[in-house]
Protein backbone atom coordinates (compact mmCIF):
# COMPACT_ATOMS: atom_id res chain seq x y z
CA UNK A 1 0.00 0.00 0.00
CA UNK A 2 2.77 2.36 1.20
CA UNK A 3 4.73 1.91 -2.36
CA UNK A 4 1.63 2.11 -4.35
CA UNK A 5 0.70 4.96 -2.62
CA UNK A 6 3.86 6.89 -3.77
CA UNK A 7 5.50 7.10 -0.11
CA UNK A 8 9.00 7.83 0.80
CA UNK A 9 11.53 5.38 2.45
CA UNK A 10 10.63 6.76 6.16
CA UNK A 11 7.01 6.60 5.42
CA UNK A 12 7.02 2.83 4.14
CA UNK A 13 9.04 1.71 6.98
CA UNK A 14 6.51 2.72 9.30
CA UNK A 15 4.07 0.49 7.42
CA UNK A 16 6.75 -2.69 6.97
CA UNK A 17 6.84 -1.88 11.08
CA UNK A 18 3.46 -1.52 12.06
CA UNK A 19 2.46 -5.69 12.19
CA UNK A 20 5.60 -6.23 13.75
CA UNK A 21 5.05 -3.46 16.52
CA UNK A 22 1.43 -4.70 16.93
CA UNK A 23 2.40 -8.46 17.65
CA UNK A 24 5.04 -6.97 20.34
CA UNK A 25 2.34 -5.13 21.68
CA UNK A 26 0.00 -7.84 22.08
CA UNK A 27 3.23 -10.06 24.01
CA UNK A 28 3.86 -7.08 26.48
CA UNK A 29 -0.09 -6.65 27.00
CA UNK A 30 -1.00 -10.30 27.50
CA UNK A 31 1.87 -10.52 29.66
CA UNK A 32 0.72 -7.62 32.06
CA UNK A 33 -2.65 -8.93 31.62
CA UNK A 34 -1.79 -12.35 33.34
CA UNK A 35 -1.08 -10.43 36.33
CA UNK A 36 -4.64 -9.33 37.13
CA UNK A 37 -5.84 -12.59 36.72
CA UNK A 38 -6.02 -13.68 40.13
CA UNK A 39 -8.46 -14.66 42.74
CA UNK A 40 -8.79 -13.41 46.66
CA UNK A 41 -6.00 -14.39 49.12
CA UNK A 42 -6.46 -17.50 51.52
CA UNK A 43 -8.19 -20.82 50.91
CA UNK A 44 -12.25 -21.06 50.90
CA UNK A 45 -12.28 -24.06 52.71
CA UNK A 46 -10.03 -23.33 55.48
CA UNK A 47 -10.66 -19.51 55.81
CA UNK A 48 -14.16 -19.44 57.74
CA UNK A 49 -13.77 -15.13 56.35
CA UNK A 50 -13.29 -15.86 53.12
CA UNK A 51 -16.81 -15.31 51.50
CA UNK A 52 -18.75 -16.29 48.56
CA UNK A 53 -16.77 -17.62 45.29
CA UNK A 54 -15.73 -15.36 42.45
CA UNK A 55 -16.84 -16.77 39.53
CA UNK A 56 -13.96 -17.94 37.21
CA UNK A 57 -15.10 -15.90 34.30
CA UNK A 58 -14.99 -12.87 35.77
CA UNK A 59 -11.77 -13.48 37.06
CA UNK A 60 -10.58 -14.12 33.51
CA UNK A 61 -12.54 -11.22 32.28
CA UNK A 62 -10.43 -8.89 34.88
CA UNK A 63 -7.02 -9.77 32.79
CA UNK A 64 -9.02 -9.57 29.47
CA UNK A 65 -10.27 -5.97 30.04
CA UNK A 66 -6.87 -4.78 31.20
CA UNK A 67 -5.57 -5.92 28.07
CA UNK A 68 -7.78 -4.73 26.21
CA UNK A 69 -7.51 -0.77 27.32
CA UNK A 70 -3.55 -1.21 27.35
CA UNK A 71 -3.94 -2.64 23.57
CA UNK A 72 -6.12 0.78 22.63
CA UNK A 73 -3.62 2.55 24.44
CA UNK A 74 -0.56 1.09 22.96
CA UNK A 75 -2.10 0.92 19.48
CA UNK A 76 -2.84 4.78 19.22
CA UNK A 77 1.07 5.05 20.13
CA UNK A 78 1.98 2.54 17.36
CA UNK A 79 -0.36 4.23 14.80
CA UNK A 80 0.43 8.06 15.73
CA UNK A 81 4.67 7.23 15.71
CA UNK A 82 4.71 4.38 12.84
CA UNK A 83 1.57 5.76 10.25
CA UNK A 84 1.97 9.24 10.52
CA UNK A 85 2.05 11.00 7.18
CA UNK A 86 3.00 14.60 7.10
CA UNK A 87 0.62 15.10 3.93
CA UNK A 88 -1.75 13.52 4.99
CA UNK A 89 -1.85 14.38 9.15
CA UNK A 90 -4.92 12.59 10.35
CA UNK A 91 -4.19 9.45 8.52
CA UNK A 92 -3.35 7.78 11.21
CA UNK A 93 -6.48 8.30 13.13
CA UNK A 94 -8.24 6.55 10.69
CA UNK A 95 -6.12 3.61 10.90
CA UNK A 96 -6.30 4.02 14.90
CA UNK A 97 -10.14 3.62 14.46
CA UNK A 98 -9.51 0.60 12.02
CA UNK A 99 -7.89 -1.14 15.02
CA UNK A 100 -10.21 -0.07 17.38
CA UNK A 101 -13.10 -1.78 15.14
CA UNK A 102 -10.78 -4.98 15.64
CA UNK A 103 -10.94 -4.46 19.52
CA UNK A 104 -14.72 -4.29 19.42
CA UNK A 105 -14.77 -6.87 17.26
CA UNK A 106 -12.80 -9.57 19.99
CA UNK A 107 -15.19 -7.68 22.74
CA UNK A 108 -18.21 -8.63 21.17
CA UNK A 109 -17.07 -12.00 20.68
CA UNK A 110 -16.21 -12.91 23.76
CA UNK A 111 -19.57 -11.49 25.20
CA UNK A 112 -21.44 -13.19 22.45
CA UNK A 113 -19.83 -16.03 23.33
CA UNK A 114 -20.46 -16.11 26.83
CA UNK A 115 -24.20 -15.12 25.90
CA UNK A 116 -24.37 -18.64 24.17
CA UNK A 117 -22.26 -20.74 26.69
CA UNK A 118 -22.98 -19.20 30.11
CA UNK A 119 -25.51 -21.15 32.28
CA UNK A 120 -26.79 -17.69 33.50
CA UNK A 121 -28.31 -16.69 30.31
CA UNK A 122 -31.53 -17.97 27.77
CA UNK A 123 -29.76 -20.49 25.20
CA UNK A 124 -27.89 -22.76 27.66
CA UNK A 125 -31.03 -22.65 29.65
CA UNK A 126 -33.32 -24.22 27.28
CA UNK A 127 -31.03 -26.79 26.32
CA UNK A 128 -30.76 -27.68 30.23
CA UNK A 129 -34.85 -27.29 30.19
CA UNK A 130 -35.36 -29.07 26.84
CA UNK A 131 -33.09 -31.95 28.07
CA UNK A 132 -35.98 -32.90 30.88
CA UNK A 133 -38.27 -33.83 28.38
CA UNK A 134 -35.69 -36.50 26.79
CA UNK A 135 -32.69 -36.99 24.36
CA UNK A 136 -34.53 -35.86 21.14
CA UNK A 137 -36.05 -32.64 22.26
CA UNK A 138 -31.94 -31.92 23.61
CA UNK A 139 -30.57 -32.88 20.42
CA UNK A 140 -33.11 -30.77 18.76
CA UNK A 141 -32.18 -27.34 21.32
CA UNK A 142 -28.93 -27.83 21.17
CA UNK A 143 -28.51 -28.28 17.19
CA UNK A 144 -31.00 -24.88 17.06
CA UNK A 145 -28.97 -22.56 19.62
CA UNK A 146 -25.94 -23.96 17.89
CA UNK A 147 -27.02 -23.07 14.24
CA UNK A 148 -28.27 -19.42 15.71
CA UNK A 149 -25.27 -18.56 17.46
CA UNK A 150 -23.39 -18.20 14.61
CA UNK A 151 -25.72 -15.34 13.22
CA UNK A 152 -24.26 -12.59 15.28
CA UNK A 153 -20.66 -13.46 14.72
CA UNK A 154 -21.43 -13.09 11.10
CA UNK A 155 -22.87 -9.83 11.38
CA UNK A 156 -20.36 -8.78 13.46
CA UNK A 157 -18.14 -9.54 11.07
CA UNK A 158 -19.68 -8.24 8.34
CA UNK A 159 -20.07 -4.73 10.18
CA UNK A 160 -16.39 -4.67 11.16
CA UNK A 161 -15.23 -5.35 7.36
CA UNK A 162 -17.54 -2.70 5.95
CA UNK A 163 -16.27 -0.03 8.77
CA UNK A 164 -12.75 -0.49 7.98
CA UNK A 165 -12.81 -0.31 4.20
CA UNK A 166 -14.29 2.54 4.84
CA UNK A 167 -12.29 4.04 7.26
CA UNK A 168 -9.16 2.87 5.59
CA UNK A 169 -10.59 4.94 2.61
CA UNK A 170 -11.54 8.10 4.42
CA UNK A 171 -7.38 8.10 5.38
CA UNK A 172 -6.94 9.54 2.50
CA UNK A 173 -4.02 7.28 1.19
CA UNK A 174 -4.57 6.41 -2.52
CA UNK A 175 -2.25 5.13 -5.69
CA UNK A 176 -1.83 6.66 -9.00
CA UNK A 177 -5.15 5.59 -10.24
CA UNK A 178 -7.25 7.33 -7.20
Amino acid sequence: MAKHAGLDYEMKAGFILFPLLVHSLDLLVSTIAVFFVSTKKGHPSRDPNYGPLEDPLNVLKRGYYVSLVLAMLGLFWICRNFLYIPTLPNAYLYFYCCSVVGVIVSFLFVAITQYYTDYHFGPVQSIASSSQMGHATNIITGLSVGLESTGLPVVVISVAIVASYYLGEASGITDSHG
